[in-house]
């Protein structure tokens, strides 16, 4: 699936699903393929602020036990 507000050139095979205002859906045909989000890297001027032990979660634990509930 791709979101967008620019219609991909049609070579890449997208097809319009649906559209909310000047945002689209659009999908191709095939399956996908599961990849890893990258890291967001940090920039050279603040690179020493960046903490390996202390990295946020995608959806913290009191969130994710509201969301089961």
């Amino acid at each position: 699936m791709l979101l967008y507000t620019a219609a991909p050139p049609p070579e890449l095979g997208f097809a319009t699903a649906a559209c909310f205002g000047k945002t689209c859906v659009a999908q191709r045909t095939g399956g996908c393929t599961a990849r890893p989000m990258p890291s967001t890297p940090f920039p050279e001027a603040i690179r020493s602020l960046e903490s390996c032990s202390a990295r946020l979660e995608a959806l913290p634990a009191g969130l994710a036990q509201n969301i089961a509930h």
